[in-house]
């Protein structure tokens, strides 16, 4: 947490997950060994301090980085518009297809949100997720740029 407040990251944009321990019994005699496992969220607006910090987080014995998930500030704002998107491609399309039969769509008799699955259904509110690269002969880890944010749906029309 100290590398983190020394690249400005404040307090209150930290959050963790508690200490986990569990016990590890090695064969190699009655050497009992312990793994202590914490979780570090951190929200900062500058993309470019992932690579300091990361940095400096290696250098710590016995620490390690096993995931990065970075998501948009602008998440709930870009799904909603996603949403709305994904709705009015559907009307579309069932418009369409009705056209083909001589028919018409009338009033929307269910609609529903499919998960947009990622890892798996849960996930159908979080963001996608950007994975670091490192370009050769760079330490440059994370730069800014997108992150794919879907939504999908189901529309059932009432035909005419």
């Amino acid at each position: 947490m100290n590398v983190l407040k020394q690249n400005g990251i404040e307090e209150s944009k930290i959050k963790t997950s508690g200490m986990r321990m569990t016990k590890k019994l090695y064969k190699y005699g009655e050497e009992k060994k312990y793994g202590v496992y914490n979780t570090i969220w951190f929200t900062s607006d500058k993309i470019e301090k992932y690579d300091a910090i990361s940095n400096e987080v290696i250098k710590i014995e016995d620490v390690y980085i096993t995931s990065t998930d970075l998501e948009s500030s602008k998440a709930i704002e870009t799904r909603i518009q996603a949403r709305t998107n994904a709705l009015n491609a559907a009307k579309e399309k069932a418009q369409k297809m009705a056209e083909v039969l001589g028919v018409t769509i009338g009033k929307p008799i269910f609609i529903s949100e499919a998960p947009v699955d990622y890892w798996s259904p849960v996930q159908s509110n979080v963001n996608a997720v950007q994975q670091g690269s490192q370009t050769s002969g760079s330490t440059t880890l994370f730069s800014q740029g997108m992150i794919s944010i879907e939504s999908r749906v189901k529309v059932v029309f009432e035909i005419k």
